[in-house]
């Protein structure tokens, strides 16, 4: 009884300490996890891209995303960012069977988006509040991945989103604390 103890409250502490970092999974993809943490920094992510496109608009302004008449539009935001999430995890996992060295082959894709910069860094910064690698590895690694294996397909007389619709639809993708969908497409 003496050991039970500090291993019960360690395991606590572990746990507590999980939660209270955003470590725990919101989604799996097969055996892939996709924690709230990630989901996190993508949702604010694409809540500051919306913003800005709102802002360059002419007499456009900023929305508050958490007024209660803007509800609709963050759940719009959190659904379609929970949907990317997961489209890009599918397409990592199956892009490795599409195309040989494909994680390889959309890395060096984003790293040249990168380097023909300008100013890139302070741009991300103001337009999705991201610094660089959260910007590499949820913005452009994602896209780059589509545009890889997108490219492959294409080379080889095979159409994308038909080859993309049929793959998502064999995975099985289970959502943990959010109250969405999986259809097989998309978050519903």
């Amino acid at each position: 009884m003496k050991i039970f103890l500090p291993i019960f409250a360690t395991f606590i502490l572990i746990i507590a300490a999980l939660i209270i970092g955003g470590f725990y999974p919101v989604a799996w993809v097969d055996n892939s996890p996709l924690v709230f943490r990630t989901f996190e920094k993508s949702v604010d992510a694409a809540k500051r891209f919306t913003n800005a496109q709102a802002k360059s608009v002419p007499g456009g302004r900023i929305i508050d995303f958490d007024a209660p008449g803007n509800s609709n539009l963050l759940l719009e935001v959190k659904r379609g960012t929970l949907t990317f999430l997961i489209e890009d995890m599918i397409l990592q996992q199956e892009g490795r069977e599409l195309v040989p060295g494909f994680e390889e082959l959309s890395r060096e894709r984003a790293s040249r988006a990168l380097t023909q910069r300008g100013d890139l860094e302070s741009a991300v910064k103001l337009v999705y509040g991201l610094n660089q690698k959260d910007f590499r590895r949820l913005v452009l690694l994602p896209q780059s991945r589509r545009d890889t294996a997108a490219e492959f397909l294409r080379e080889r007389g095979g159409n994308f989103d038909t080859w993309f619709a049929e793959v998502k639809k064999k995975k099985k993708v289970r959502l943990l604390f959010v109250s969405f969908n999986w259809d097989g497409e998309m978050i519903r």
